[in-house]
């Protein structure tokens, strides 16, 4: 019975990492999104000005 409590916490412990992981998984994706729609809105600002400058 000695073995049960070191087996629950080592459980324990690799259930809290995964949860982080995942959460850290969360928060980088997330960044990501937010670079990436920051790259395309300036791609398409950089593209206008181009187009603008073209027409005049």
């Amino acid at each position: 019975m000695l073995a049960a409590g070191p087996e629950i916490d080592i459980a324990f412990v690799r259930r809290a990492q995964q949860r982080r992981l995942r959460q850290v998984d969360r928060l980088v994706r997330a960044f990501a999104h937010a670079a990436q729609r920051i790259l395309d809105r300036a791609r398409c600002h950089d593209t206008a000005a181009v187009m603008i400058r073209s027409l005049a």
